[in-house]
This record gives structure tokens, sequence and C-alpha cells, in this order.
């Protein structure tokens, strides 16, 4: 029977729930946040419930004793924790990834209007695609040749690759979204997952492309700073190094258009990449000791950077001091561990802004950021355009390749 009393359990009751459910967190993933946010909290919930049930259950149905006041209460908190815990559990959780995919399915609807509207009717398949060719590919192919990946001019393979502009034009051309020259005789070194786009006319030039496991083989001290992500220069190389590279790379092209022997064309690549590093600006980086580190390092940089921004978590990883850690990568890459996590984070989030469908919030959220605005001032910073503005940069720059 109801009554004022049971309803001052049901109101208790209804307070340990929300305890129950107020739990935050953060993960780039909202079904790996409600999945570890339920098992963080199973053990509390379940010891809670059956403590605070086998208390009041006894008292509820008058065992050792009745209260005819405080039995109203004990059965209203008592049953109510016992039903409430398997939905707290169950139910919740489900309605809560049903209302995020109702949520975000009538985002993306929105999102493909806007897309359409914007791009003006072009073709599909404009997202960049990641590691569109095998991990094995290698080969040396004109500028102008398409590969699977490049459409609207964007290309992002999970290989290292030499880009070659023999003549001057007045191209847009941009590595991970930076404005670079395209100028007579200028190479640039991209590393595995670098975004190149290219538009606006006819091309001269090649384009070299290795596997990682390739890269590892030939690559020394000498050459290994070519490829520095956080420094995408191009690199002129003098006529003397000229006439080296053009028979050379013309017996790379026959090598692969005729027997194509990997080991035969590492040999031609490791040449051509000590030739252009004669013309470079004359430092090498020498990873010695430390080389294994570094690795390991990297690895853990690719994988955790979205999530874990502190370089101690990094440190520790690898069995270094913070500072020990940051005096080893300036001396081998000329940055701090602090200016390759932005880099990586900056990089990330250009990908999202100018080709992805999640908007600045998700975003901000898969990077790890607590808030939107804290999301908007870092890229600002970095960049000198808001995530709006540089999102309309990018939608004119594919509306234009698309045409």
């Amino acid at each position: 029977m109801f009554s004022f009393l049971g309803l001052l359990g049901v109101v208790g009751m209804a307070g340990v729930v929300v305890n129950y459910l107020c739990k935050s967190g953060q993960s780039r993933d909202v079904s790996a946040l409600v999945a570890k946010g339920t098992a963080g909290r199973l053990c509390a919930i379940l010891l809670t419930t059956v403590t605070t049930a086998a208390g009041l259950l006894p008292l509820a149905y008058g065992i050792g004793g009745t209260d005819a006041t405080m039995m109203p209460m004990a059965l209203a908190l008592g049953w109510g924790l016992l039903l409430a815990t398997p939905l707290t559990f169950v139910l919740v959780p489900c309605l809560y990834m049903i209302g995020f995919d109702i949520r975000h399915f009538i985002f993306r609807i929105g999102r493909i209007h806007d897309r359409n509207s914007i791009f003006g009717g072009m073709k599909k398949g404009t997202d960049i695609v990641v590691n569109n060719l095998p991990d094995d590919f290698f080969g040396i192919f004109p500028l102008n040749h398409k590969l699977p990946g490049m459409d609207c001019g964007y290309f992002q393979p999970n290989l290292f690759q030499i880009v070659w502009f023999t003549e001057s034009t007045e191209a847009e051309h941009l590595i991970d979204f930076e404005q670079h020259p395209v100028t007579a005789d200028t190479f640039y070194c991209l590393g595995p997952g670098q975004v190149h786009f290219v538009s606006g006319g006819p091309l001269e030039g090649l384009r070299l492309l290795c596997p990682i496991e390739m890269f590892l083989d030939i690559v020394d001290d000498k050459s290994r700073w070519l490829f520095n992500q956080l420094n995408n220069d191009g690199i002129v190389v003098s006529n003397e190094v000229l006439q080296v590279l053009e028979p050379l790379s013309q017996i790379m092209v026959k090598e692969f258009q005729g027997a194509n022997d990997p080991e035969i064309f590492k040999a031609y690549l490791k040449a051509f990449l000590c030739h252009i590093a004669r013309s470079g600006p004359g430092y090498s980086i020498s990873y010695g000791k430390d080389a294994a580190r570094l690795h390991m390092l990297f690895s853990i940089v690719n994988k955790f950077y979205r999530s874990e921004k502190k370089v101690s978590f990094y440190a520790n990883r690898v069995g270094l001091s913070p500072k020990r850690l940051n005096e080893i990568l300036s001396h081998t890459t000329g940055s701090t561990l602090t200016a390759i996590l932005h880099y990586n984070l900056i990089t990330h989030a250009k990908r999202e802004i100018g080709y992805g469908d999640k908007n600045f919030k998700q975003i901000a959220f898969e990077l790890g950021f607590s808030e939107q605005a804290y999301f908007s001032r870092f890229f600002k910073r970095h960049t000198g355009l808001s995530p709006e503005a540089f999102r309309r940069k990018m939608f004119k720059l594919s509306k234009h390749s698309g045409q």
C-alpha cells in the first residue's frame, strides 16, 4: 500500500541509483567509454546493492522484530535497489548507445547534405584513404600517374615516398595540409601516413615509393633526416647531383617496368637517397645506441598520442627520465617530445576537420580534449586558423580539384 513513508524510501533509492549512474570519463570511442564505465563500476555497485539489501530486507519483512514506521521505507529502498541494479548495467548503457547512434545518424544526414551543397556535385570517394596500397608496394611513377587513393589529388600511403618536381608550376601543393612551392629540381621526402596533395595542371616529375621494411634496410645517418616529418621543406639539388640522379632514375624506371627485382631496386634507391642527401643542409641524424628506444618511442607515440599528452608517460615506457628523453630527441631529430605530440595531434585534427564526417566536438573528444573550446584554441595557436576556417579552406580546395 502506498504511503508517505514508502515515498521517502523511493526518494532515497533514487539517490543511490543516481550515484550508480554518475561516472564520468574520457575516451575517443563512445562505445569504449560506456563499456569501461560499466565494467569499472560493477564491483562497487554490486557490493552496495547486496549489503544494503541484506541490511534492509530483514527489517522490511519483520525478521527479528517489526517497526511499522520503517518497514515501508525499507521495502521501497531494498527492492528498488535490487531491481535498479540490472537496469543500470544493461538497460541504461543500451539506451545511451541507442540515443548516441540516433544523434550521430541525424548529424550525418545533415553533414552529407552540407557536403553535397558545398562540393557542387563532386563524385564520391573524396575522403583520404589511408594504407590503400600493399605494405610491400614499391615503384617509380610519373607524377601525373594516378595511383589508388589519389582521388581529388590527395594521397596518403603507409609508405615512404619521394616526390621530385622537374619543372616549376603554380600548382597547389600541400604536405600535411601545409603549403609548399612547386619549383624545378626540388625533392620532397615524406614518411608513412603523411598526406600529399597536388592539383592545378600538368606536372613534370617522378614519385618514388618504398615500403617501411625496405627503407629500414637502406637508410643511414646521412639520409635519415630527409624524412623528418616536422620539417617538410623541399630540397633543391645542385646541377652536379642532377647529372647523377637523372640517369639513375631512368635505370630505376627500366628495372621497375622490366624485371622488377626488389633487391636491385633497393640498391638503386639507396644510391638515389645518398645523392639527394649531399644537397641537403649537411647534418645527419645518428640514433646510435638509442636506436631501439627511439623506435619503441615512435611506435608508442603513434599509438597513444591522442590519449596521453604527458612526457612522463612516454619516458616511463622506454625506461628514461623525461629530461634524458628530450635530450636524445633534441640531438637526433632537433625536436622535443611535446613538439612531436603536438604535430601528430594537429595533423590528425586537420584530416578529420577537412575530410571527416565528425563535428568539432567529436574531434576534440577523440583527440583527448575535455572541451571543444580548448581544442579550438590549441588548433588556432598551431595553425593560425580556427577549425571552422580550416574546414572552409579544405572544402574550397576539394571543390577546385574535383572540377
